[in-house]
Order: structure tokens, then sequence, then C-alpha cells
């Protein structure tokens, strides 16, 4: 304890109201008779004590640091920093539990709760980023390193009014987004069935245009501003805009252009395949679609065109020939006529490939199917709590 205490390794609180006896403190005592009988070839006793408490009231990354300073074995470092890694996993679980509440349930009052909750999930890991620079990365194996590397990297502003707004931002804009409507007719299914199914050109027109004026023209303005505030954000974390840091999370230094290189080898294929469809569908719509140049988007079966699946009857190369397509057998099949038993079905898939089954909660938990009683976001998305088999 003199080496801690000569060279100021110890906050002058974390030295319990008496000397020495904060559980930090009695825990590095512990470590050092350990060592001790360790080194002059005694056994040494068991020592129980209550991790749980212990760990609970001291900085656990600060812990770490001076554990690994201490000169413990990376094996038993590890394992500290496995069992101190709920602490950060508990917060994270409180955000996505008001993130969770908020898309099930968009209301005002949930989404106070999460801009609050993200506040403190954002204070909370401005300190654990601060804890985790202090390491020093050659002398932890590849996981470990890279597990703090993770840590370090944030684009939180510091500024809290900035991030508060910026939250706001985020939660008044996935609300427009989500509940926008066009007359009477919602996002999911109404809407979506009309690009999909329709094929009257002014009606699709009406559609793709009206959900645009009710979501993308209202949220542009905060649109902006929310760019603004996460790329200042990301600068004064060291990066040159929050696109840097998403494409960092790949560790691809030429990732740009290995992606370029993707798109010129796929581009000649998808250039013949837009030119077919074009041809297509001109015939579908005389004289509303160019012969030379770009497909008007609300014309290819999604809001976002981004699957053309939807308009494959109108540009099916081989009529009459049997269809891979089972969705209207699916809808009568009283095995699959359910949100559940299909995603159900979709389970087996994944357990023939050697995954594990879903634990039960998942079924209690999940939204699979909108509800009639309130707003929802309905965008289908994958949940991962990472804590107690949560998933949803």
């Amino acid at each position: 304890m003199a080496y801690f205490t000569e060279h100021g390794l110890l906050h002058k609180y974390q030295s319990g109201f008496r000397t020495n006896h904060s559980c930090e403190t009695i825990l590095l005592k512990l470590t050092d008779d350990w060592l001790e009988a360790i080194d002059k070839g005694l056994f040494t006793g068991v020592d129980m004590i209550d991790l749980r408490k212990a760990f609970d009231v001291v900085d656990h990354a600060l812990l770490l640091r001076k554990l690994e300073i201490y000169g413990l074995d990376f094996n038993t470092l590890k394992w500290f920093q496995s069992y101190l890694d709920g602490s950060s996993q508990k917060k994270d679980y409180e955000d996505n539990v008001a993130s969770w509440a908020f898309d099930t349930n968009i209301t005002d009052y949930n989404s106070a709760v999460k801009v609050q909750v993200s506040l403190a999930y954002s204070k909370a890991y401005a300190e654990i980023q601060k804890n985790a620079s202090r390491f020093d990365l050659s002398k932890l194996k590849e996981d470990a390193a890279q597990q703090i590397k993770f840590l370090r990297n944030s684009t939180e502003l510091k500024n809290q009014t900035e991030l508060k707004e910026a939250e706001n931002l985020g939660s008044k804009m996935s609300k427009l987004y989500s509940t926008a409507t066009v007359g009477t007719a919602s996002f999911s299914p109404e809407l979506v069935d009309i690009m999909a199914k329709s094929r009257d050109y002014n009606k699709l027109l009406n559609a793709w245009w009206g959900w645009r004026n009710e979501s993308g023209r209202k949220i542009r303005d905060l649109y902006r501003r929310y760019v603004y505030l996460t790329n200042k954000g990301a600068r004064e974390n060291g990066y040159t805009d929050r696109g840097q840091e998403w494409r960092g999370k790949y560790e691809v230094d030429d990732f740009g252009a290995i992606v370029e290189k993707l798109w010129n080898d796929l581009r000649p294929l998808y250039l013949e395949m837009h030119a077919y469809v074009r041809h297509k569908l001109r015939k579908v719509y005389p004289g509303k679609v160019v012969e030379d140049g770009y497909i008007e988007a609300h014309l290819l079966g999604n809001m976002w065109a981004q699957s053309w699946v939807n308009i494959f009857d109108l540009v099916e190369p081989y009529k009459n020939k049997s269809s891979l397509d089972v969705t209207s057998n699916m809808k009568t099949d009283p095995r699959y006529n359910t949100a559940e038993k299909l995603t159900k079905l979709a389970e087996e898939f994944f357990l023939s490939l050697g995954l594990k089954r879903l634990p039960a909660a998942f079924y209690q938990k999940s939204l699979l199917q909108k509800p009639k009683d309130r707003g929802v976001v309905c965008h289908a998305s994958a949940w991962d709590f990472r804590l107690y088999k949560d998933v949803r």
C-alpha cells in the first residue's frame, strides 16, 4: 500500500473514511498478501469477500488499471475485467430498455424518459472513456486491447446542453418519421401495401410524395441541425466527421477504395438489369417512363426503391414458369398464418445451421405485430439487450 500512497495512485476518497479501509484498498491488500505468501512458498488461504459489493462502489476502469500496474498476470486481470463488464452492460441495458419503450409506444412521456436515460448513459460512458484511456494497449492481448480501444471511441458532444439538444432532435425525428400518414393511411401496412401492389401510376406517385411531405419535409431542418451537432461531437473527439467514426468500425484502412471496387465490379450487371426493368415498365406505363435514363422511384414496388421484388410480376422474364414465391401459399397455410408462427419457422432455419434456440422470453417481450392502440416504429429490427439473455 505504501507504493500506491507514495505515487498518488489512490484518489483521496478511495481510502475510505479510515485509512486503508475502503473496498478497493482492502482488495489490493489481499492481493499483496497472496503474492507475498506465494513468494515465500507458503500455502495461500482462501479469502471470501463479497465481490459484488466490493466492485459496485469503485471506479472499475481505474481499478483494473491499478491492478495492471500492481503486476497481476494477464489471465487474472482478464477475469476481473470480464466480471466488471457487467457494470457497463447494465448501463447499456437501461438505455436499450428506454429506447425499446419509446419505439414500441411513441409518446411524449416515453420520449422524455428515453432522452434522460440516454443523457445519463452518455455521462457514465464519458467517464468510462476517460478511464479507458489510461490503459497501455501494448501490454494487453489483442482481444482485451480491442475492447479498451472501442471504449475509448466516442462522438459524444462535450457540451451537455448541445448533447441534450441532439438527443431531443433524435426523438422528435423518430416520432415524425414513424407516425407520418397520408390522409388516413399510415406507413405500415397501408402505404407499404400501396407501393407493393398498386399499378396505378398516380396513386403510387401520391403515396410516394405524400409520405415524404409528411415525414422528410418536416424532418429536414431538424436533421440539418442534428447532422451539425453529430459532426461537431465527432470533431471534438478527434474525427473529421461522424462518417469517419462509422467507417473506422470496419477497421479497414482502404475501406472507401474497397467499396468503390465492389461497385465497379457490380456496375455492368446493375446497368443491364436497370435497362431491362425500365424497358418492361415502359410497357406497363406508356408515356410515363423514359426510354433512356432514370426510373422514377415510385414505380419500383418499395417506398425507397431499395428492393424491386414486388414488381417481379411486371418484369418476369419467363412467363408461365414455376414461381419461387411461396407467399400466397404460406398465407393460407395454418402452419404459417400468424407472425409468431412465421418467426418460429425462421428460428427453425437458424437452428438447422447450428445456432441456439431463442429464449422463451423472446416471444413474450418481442413486438411481432403492429398494435392498433398506439404508434410504434414499424421497421423490422433485432435487439440484443446484452443482459439476462434478453433479445427481442
